[in-house]
């Protein structure tokens, strides 16, 4: 009754719904947790992107989390070949999503597929580490918020590794400080010119940052100064 009312007391209903899911789960209330979800993954990608994207979470947080959470909640029921047919979407959808990767290995090492477990595992060991060099660059880079160079690093590293969308974050705050950084301009270029499906945006911003790339590349760099002057 309690969680019911905590779902009603909320119009954007899909995320509470998988939220509550998640604590029934920790109850051993699996097949209560499971309607919940099934009521989820119900409703349109359109609707859940709407629901979650009202409650400030990303989309691939609203095309993935129900089933992640079914996944787990079949994991736990040693349901192993129900929660992979949940939780190989989910990875496909959100390939960085470090829960999904680690729920996967762990359904893909109880069904006897050593050989998926140990990519995956070596993935989500890559990501850790990322994660922990990422930590002591952001400790850095609270010391010198104006080094571009350092926001270079952590952009391309979350780029790689954790989200693309927080390395866009990191890697145009380079361009605030240094607007003539050719390897964020070509890390950006990369970004858009792989995405070019997305819109006019997308298209626009990927010439605009191939231009610069190539003509900052183009470009010798200046011999540095024996007096230490510079002209104006």
């Amino acid at each position: 009754v309690f969680y019911r009312r905590a779902i009603d007391s909320t119009e954007n209903q899909a995320p509470a719904k998988v939220g509550v899911a998640r604590c029934l789960r920790l109850l051993n209330r699996n097949e209560e947790a499971k309607q919940l979800l099934r009521e989820v993954l119900a409703l349109s990608n359109e609707q859940l992107q709407a629901e979650y994207q009202a409650m400030g979470d990303h989309k691939f947080e609203a095309l993935t989390a129900a089933h992640l959470a079914m996944g787990n909640l079949e994991l736990a029921d040693k349901n192993y070949d129900a929660a992979l047919k949940w939780l190989e979407p989910a990875a496909e959808t959100n390939p960085m999503d470090l829960g999904i990767k680690n729920s996967l290995a762990l359904v893909y090492s109880r069904l006897g597929r050593k050989t998926e477990a140990k990519a995956l595992s070596h993935e989500i060991k890559e990501t850790n580490d990322a994660l922990a060099e990422i930590q002591q660059l952001l400790d850095q880079v609270q010391l010198k918020p104006n080094d571009a160079e350092l926001r270079f690093q952590i952009g391309r590293m979350y780029l790689k590794y954790v989200s693309k969308e927080q390395g866009i974050v990191w890697l145009n705050s380079v361009l605030l400080y240094q607007p003539d950084h050719a390897g964020a301009h070509r890390e950006l270029a990369r970004y858009y010119e792989d995405n070019l499906s997305r819109g006019e945006s997308f298209q626009r911003l990927a010439k605009l940052h191939r231009k610069q790339a190539d003509a900052l590349q183009a470009t010798p760099k200046p011999a540095p100064s024996s007096t230490g002057n510079r002209d104006d």
